[in-house]
C-alpha cells in the first residue's frame, strides 16, 4: 500500500501490469494512494529485490510506502492423480493454480464442482469409496482445464527467458495468451511451445482407468524433465539481482 507523492498528476485510474518482473500497480480505497504488488518465486525477500530493482527503472510515480501485506500460493505441478480411495485433494492441497498468475479460486472450483458430481454419485454406494468409483474426476478435469494448464506451466520459462522488451512484445501481440489463432508465432517459445504441445496431448490422453495409470506417469515424467523449472529461472535471477546490488554498493563505497 503506497501513498502517491502527487496524487493529481498520477492517479491511478486503471490496472498497468509489467509481466516480465510479475509487477503491477493498481487503485485502492484511498483516492491519493495506490496497490503495487509483485508476484515471484522463492521467498518474499526475493519480491522485495526484484521490486526495489524495478523501482530504478523509473515506471511506477513517486509514492510514499504505507504497509506491506505478504501472502503465499502454491506454485508447482499438481499431482497426476487428485482421488484416492476414500480420498480427494482440491484447492491449494492439490496446487490447483493457474501457470500465468497463480490465482486459484475459480481455478479450483471448476475440481469442486466435477468431484462433487462425481462423489456425490459413487456416495449412492453402500462402502468406503474406492478410487476406481470416482477416477472420472480426474477424466474430466483434464479435459476441461488440467492438460491446458500442464501446457501453460510448460509455456511459461520459455516466455520468461528473454528481454523484458520481448516479454512485453509477445504479452502485447497475445502470443502467450490463449488465442489459438496465434499459437507459436513466438521464436522466443519454440522450444517450450513444442514440449507444451506434447504434454497437453498427453494429458488429454489421460487414463480411463487407475490401471493404465503406471505407463501414463513414466511417460509424463519423461516430458516434465524437458522442461525448465521456475525455480531454476527465479535462482539465477535472484543471483543476478544480488550481484548488480553488490556493484552499485561498491561503487557508493568508491566515490565516498
Amino acid at each position: 500500500y503506497a501513498k502517491l507523492k502527487d496524487p493529481i498528476k498520477d492517479k491511478i485510474t486503471v490496472t498497468n501490469m509489467w509481466p516480465y518482473q510479475k509487477i503491477w500497480i493498481a487503485s485502492q480505497t484511498d483516492g491519493d494512494g495506490a496497490l503495487i504488488g509483485v508476484g515471484s518465486n522463492l521467498s518474499y525477500e526475493y519480491a522485495e529485490k526484484a521490486l526495489k530493482q524495478f523501482e530504478t527503472l523509473g515506471y511506477l510515480p513517486e509514492n510514499e510506502l504505507e504497509r506491506i501485506e505478504q501472502s503465499s500460493t502454491p506454485y508447482r505441478r499438481p499431482p497426476y492423480s487428485f482421488v484416492g480411495d476414500g480420498f480427494l485433494a482440491v484447492g491449494d492441497s492439490a496446487c490447483v493454480t493457474t501457470p500465468w498468475g497463480g490465482e486459484g479460486v475459480p481455478y479450483a472450483w471448476l475440481l469442486c464442482q466435477i468431484a462433487s458430481e462425481e462423489f456425490g454419485k459413487a456416495m449412492k454406494e453402500p462402502g468406503i469409496l474406492k478410487k476406481e468409483s470416482v477416477w472420472n474426476v480426474n477424466l474430466r478435469y483434464q479435459e476441461l482445464q488440467g492438460a491446458l494448464f500442464a501446457k501453460n506451466l510448460a509455456l511459461l520459462p520459455g516466455a520468461l527467458s528473454c528481454k523484458p522488451e520481448e516479454n512485453d512484445y509477445e504479452f502485447k501481440k497475445s502470443i502467450i495468451v490463449q488465442d489459438e489463432s496465434e499459437q507459436g508465432q513466438g521464436w522466443i517459445l519454440i522450444n517450450a511451445y513444442l514440449i507444451g504441445e506434447k504434454i497437453f496431448k498427453h494429458y488429454m490422453n489421460y487414463p480411463k482407468d487407475p490401471t493404465g495409470m503406471k505407463d501414463w506417469i513414466e511417460q509424463a515424467d519423461a516430458l516434465w524433465k524437458k522442461t525448465v523449472s521456475m525455480a531454476t529461472l527465479a535462482e539465477e535471477d535472484l543471483a543476478l539481482i544480488d550481484t548488480k546490488i553488490k556493484a552499485v554498493d561498491n561503487s557508493a563505497q568508491i566515490d565516498n
